[in-house]
C-alpha cells in the first residue's frame, strides 16, 4: 500500500520531493506529488505540480482531472468544468471525470454530455470499476431530467459494480465491531504526554453532517479543520494487528501512548499554529475507545441523521476509494446503520461526558439552539460566525462539498421521494432493525 493510500501525505511529499531534486522530473511523479499536496490542503503547490505536467502527455488527462477536483473543492465550478473537459478531450474514457463533470452540470434531455456518456456506455467495453463511475454520472444526469426509472436503474447497476469491485462483506465489519466492544469493554488506561494542540474528532456515518459540523466549529477562534484524516485508521489497524499477534485482549497504556504519538505527530502537521485541530473522518467512530485513551483531552462529536435520509444519501454517491464499502448495497447500508448505532451506544455508555450527539435534522430546524451547546461542549468561545458555515472560504474535499456551501436550511421534502417505491424494501428493513 502506498504512502498516499495510508494517509501519510507529508512523508510522501518529503520522499517525492527528494526524488525530483536528484532525478529528472517526470509527469508521473508530478501527478503523485500533486495528489499528496492536495490531500494536505496545500492547494497552491498542488496546482503548480499539475500545471507543470506536459498537457499532451499520457499523464496530462490525470493532471487536468486533478485540477478540476481542486477547482470544485474551491467552489469554482466553471473552472472545474473546463479542466474536466480538457481531461476528456485528452481521454474521453476517463469515467471518474465524467462522474465529477456531472456534479457541475444541471442537465436537460438534450445535453451533449449526457449523449456522450450514453454513447460511451453503449460501446460496451468498460472495466467494471470504470462502468460503475459512468453509471453514477448517468444517474445524476437522468435524475436531473426526471427520468426516474432509468436513473435508478443506472444507480442500482453502478452500486452493484462498485460493490463487486471492492468485494465488500458486511460480515467482516460485524466481526470488527464485536471485537472492538470486547477489547474496550471498559475505558482503557490513558496516555499522559504533552501535546501541542487539542483534538476534536467529528464522527458518524458519511453524509451525516460531519462537513457542516466542522465548518460550524471553524467559526470559533483558534480552530482549524484538517478535513478527513487517515491517521487514526492506519495507526489503530496496526495496533490491532500487533495485539492479535501477541494474543493481547485489552488495550494498554502503552498502546494508548503509541496511538497518541503516531496520530498526534501527524495531526500536528495540520495545526498551522492553532490550539484546536478537527479531524472529521466519519468512520473514526470505530476507534473512539482507542482515541479517548490516547487523547483524554479530546472531544468527540457524533453526528446522526434520519435513517431514511442517511440511507439514500449514501446510496446515491460514489465515493473515492474502498473505505465505505457498505454504502453500495441498500441492505448493507441498513445493517451498517444498526451496527453504527450499537457501537456508538457502547461508546456513549463508557464516555458519557466526552461524546456529544448532534442530530442533523434537528440542527437544520433550529441551528442556534443546537450550535450553542455544541460549541460549549467543545470548550470553545462562542462566535456568531458559527451560525454561517457557508461563509467559510476553505476548500472542501468531500462528497458533501455542494451542500456544505449552502446556508443551514431545513428540507421540507426528502430528495428520495421520487424513488420511494423502489426503496420500499430497504425502508422496511430499517423499520425491522428499529431504525
Amino acid at each position: 500500500m502506498s504512502l498516499n493510500e495510508q494517509g501519510h501525505y507529508a512523508e510522501a511529499v518529503h520522499i517525492i520531493s527528494a526524488l525530483i531534486e536528484n532525478n529528472p522530473v517526470t509527469d508521473e511523479l508530478l501527478n503523485v506529488l500533486g495528489l499528496s499536496l492536495r490531500r494536505l490542503n496545500r492547494l497552491t503547490e498542488a496546482k503548480a505540480c499539475y500545471n507543470s505536467v506536459t498537457p499532451t502527455s499520457p499523464a496530462g488527462g490525470e493532471a487536468q482531472y486533478q485540477l478540476g477536483l481542486i477547482a470544485l473543492s474551491e467552489n469554482k465550478n466553471d473552472t472545474a468544468k473546463q479542466h474536466f473537459q480538457n481531461a476528456l478531450d485528452l481521454n474521453p474514457r476517463l469515467t471518474p471525470v465524467h462522474r465529477n463533470m456531472s456534479l457541475v452540470i444541471t442537465y436537460d434531455k438534450d445535453h451533449p454530455h449526457l449523449r456522450d456518456m450514453q454513447q460511451l456506455l453503449n460501446e460496451g467495453d468498460l472495466q467494471p470499476s470504470a462502468e460503475s463511475e459512468l453509471r453514477f454520472a448517468l444517474y445524476k444526469a437522468l435524475n436531473d431530467t426526471r427520468q426516474y426509472d432509468a436513473a435508478f436503474e443506472h444507480l442500482e447497476q453502478g452500486n452493484s459494480l462498485k460493490k463487486q469491485t471492492i468485494r465488500y462483506s458486511i460480515e467482516k465489519d460485524e466481526g470488527i465491531f464485536a471485537y472492538l466492544k470486547h477489547t474496550f469493554a471498559e475505558p482503557a488506561p490513558v496516555a499522559t504526554s504533552e501535546l501541542g494542540f487539542r483534538p476534536i474528532f467529528i464522527v458518524g456515518l458519511p453524509r451525516s453532517g460531519t462537513t457542516v459540523t466542522e465548518r460550524i466549529l471553524c467559526g470559533c477562534e483558534g480552530v482549524t479543520g484538517a478535513g478527513e484524516l487517515q491517521y487514526s485508521t492506519t495507526a489503530m489497524s496496526k495496533l490491532m494487528q500487533q495485539m492479535a499477534t501477541k494474543k493481547q485482549t485489552k488495550f494498554t497504556q502503552a498502546d494508548a501512548q503509541a496511538l497518541r504519538d503516531a496520530v498526534g505527530q501527524a495531526m500536528q502537521g495540520h495545526a498551522n499554529g492553532a490550539p484546536v485541530v478537527i479531524d472529521k473522518m466519519p468512520l473514526n467512530f470505530r476507534w473512539v475507545g482507542g482515541l479517548l485513551a490516547a487523547f483524554p483531552e479530546a472531544r468527540i462529536v457524533y453526528t446522526t441523521r434520519m435513517p431514511r435520509d442517511q440511507l439514500w444519501s449514501l446510496y446515491q454517491v460514489c465515493m473515492a476509494g474502498s473505505g465505505n464499502g457498505f454504502s453500495y448495497d441498500l441492505s448493507d447500508i441498513a445493517q451498517y446503520q444498526a451496527l453504527t448505532r450499537d457501537l456508538m451506544q457502547h461508546w456513549m455508555r463508557l464516555f458519557p461526558d466526552q461524546i456529544h450527539q448532534l442530530d442533523y435534522h434537528a440542527l437544520t430546524k433550529d441551528p442556534e439552539e443546537h450550535i450553542r451547546p455544541l460549541v460549549d461542549f467543545c470548550g470553545l468561545e462562542w462566535s456568531d460566525d458559527c451560525l454561517h458555515p457557508e461563509n467559510r472560504e476553505s476548500a472542501i474535499q468531500t462528497a458533501s462539498l455542494q451542500q456544505a456551501r449552502q446556508p443551514i436550511y431545513h428540507r421540507s421534502t426528502p430528495d428520495w421521494l421520487p424513488h420511494e417505491a423502489r426503496l420500499a424494501s430497504a425502508f422496511e428493513q430499517l423499520n425491522q432493525l428499529g431504525l
